[in-house]
């Protein structure tokens, strides 16, 4: 048990201590915060800031400070996914089977007995870059997913999963659903609110068995950029 705990357990005080602190800002503050910062900001400078505009900036500075933050356990994580090459190519193919595997099932089955649904992951991706400056295509595609699996996998379910490997997986990717889709629930829970949860918890489980399965953060990484540009491909 202690040998399949060591893998995640590399992570220094710092990193928790600040790491803690900046997924509350990440999952909590800023989305609240959001457009009251523009709002300060646009009456400070004089001018309108759209909201697009400060999710840009914010993403762009999330990313640098968590590559700041991360940096050893990000270089430890580099050094072990290359090390393990093969096993970590293939758990990164064996993850996006899953992934749309389960999906599909999800779906069929829901469409079957409770109400249609498609892949909601798809249409999400597809309105968010719709239309958009490639800026914002970047965080969608890379920088969302770097700074959510750090945060969501390498801090949240690594730090649990030392504990327990069942409560790191079902609180982390419960965590991951709710952080996409808290703002819409909030304006009133129903049964596609739920059925939208659940999907959204696939790709929380699956990222967290990529990690957890090669040991290196960066499979996780790879896994959830490549759902993200295979979305936008199709």
């Amino acid at each position: 048990m202690a040998k399949k705990n060591a893998k995640h357990s590399h992570m220094t005080t710092p990193e928790l201590i600040g790491g803690g602190v900046l997924f509350l800002v990440y999952l909590l503050i800023m989305p609240l915060l959001l457009q009251k910062i523009c709002a300060v900001l646009g009456v400070l400078l004089d001018r309108s800031i759209s909201t697009t505009a400060a999710a840009t900036v914010y993403y762009y500075v999330m990313t640098l400070v968590v590559a700041a933050l991360f940096h050893k356990f990000l270089g430890k994580a580099g050094s072990r996914f290359f090390a393990n090459l093969n096993q970590s190519c293939v758990t990164a193919g064996m993850a996006l089977v899953l992934f749309y595997g389960a999906n599909e099932l999800l779906s069929r089955v829901c469409t079957r007995f409770i109400m249609p649904i498609g892949n909601l992951n798809d249409v999400t991706i597809t309105a968010q870059i719709d239309h958009v400056p490639r800026t914002t295509m970047l965080i969608v595609l890379l920088l969302a997913p770097f700074v959510e699996e750090v945060l969501f996998r390498g801090l949240l379910f690594g730090w649990l999963a030392e504990r327990s490997g069942a409560v790191a997986y079902v609180v982390s990717a419960a965590l991951y659903a709710f952080g996409c889709l808290w703002q819409v629930m909030a304006g009133g829970a129903d049964t596609a609110s739920f059925l939208v949860l659940a999907q959204y918890m696939i790709p929380g489980l699956i990222f967290a068995w990529a990690y957890g399965r090669s040991g290196s953060v960066w499979t996780a990484v790879i896994v959830h950029c490549a759902v993200n540009a295979l979305a936008f491909v199709s």
